[in-house]
């Protein structure tokens, strides 16, 4: 009967979920292994459970835990939001988040670093498909930034924020924001240069700073049109910039 729901469902592997296919795996494995010995079984008992304690929704408790927590710190700021938040939000026990981070401290450079890499390939992806040209493509940028201020979950940039909560100046958080700010800075120098601009370091510098006070404009005063204000500076610094 433990199979009957698996035949009985309208579509075909390809549709069913990786972790429902994995206990699926399992379930038969363990009929299969039910005439060996005491040992090979206990042993299956224990696999199981540690299979059922690494995925919380098809991801792991660890990428669960980060992306709870980078949810909660946009919305109500890194040190409103305790430990215990998080693990109300999560539903993983204290004992498991510990297993993964040593401290709250730890979790927020995780959190940091996860939402670097995630929202540069967003960005960059979105502005890529602005136009064919760099320099179409270094207008788009803010076409882009427009729309992320208009969805309803922005809440500014999640690094000016960081930055904002944490005062000493070596703090490993100030380090991951800059890092973030400096690889997005980057990309607009890479924009420059294939634009063949006269001074792409300088125009790539004025570009950076119009897109964060553009963010910042848009997060303090709820103005996404802020973004087309940036974007017409831009273009009056990209004319004298070529």
């Amino acid at each position: 009967m433990r199979y009957v729901w698996l035949v009985n469902q309208p579509f075909g592997l390809k549709g069913i979920p990786i972790g429902i296919l994995v206990q699926v795996f399992l379930v038969l494995l363990w009929d299969g292994l039910s005439l060996c010995d005491a040992g090979h079984q206990k042993k299956m008992i224990l696999w199981r459970r540690e299979y059922r304690g690494r995925l919380v929704g098809g991801m792991s408790k660890r990428e669960h835990l980060i992306k709870t927590a980078i949810d909660l710190f946009q919305k109500h700021g890194f040190h409103a939001t305790g430990v215990n938040a998080i693990l109300e939000a999560s539903g993983i026990s204290k004992k498991t988040m510990y297993r993964y981070f040593r401290s709250k401290d730890e979790l927020v450079l995780a959190a940091l670093r996860h939402q670097d890499g995630v929202f540069r390939n967003f960005f960059m992806r979105e502005v890529e498909k602005t136009g064919p040209t760099p320099r179409e493509r270094l207008m788009g940028i803010f076409d882009v930034a427009e729309r992320w201020f208009c969805d309803q979950q922005f809440y500014g940039c999640i690094f000016i924020n960081a930055v904002g909560e944490h005062a000493n100046k070596g703090s490993p958080v100030r380090q991951v924001s800059r890092d973030f700010k400096a690889m997005m800075r980057g990309y607009i120098l890479e924009l420059c240069q294939e634009a063949g601009l006269v001074d792409p370091e300088s125009t790539a510098d004025r570009l950076a700073i119009l897109l964060e006070g553009a963010i910042v404009t848009a997060q303090v005063s709820g103005r996404s049109d802020a973004a087309r204000t940036a974007k017409s500076v831009a273009t009056m610094v990209l004319s004298t910039g070529s």
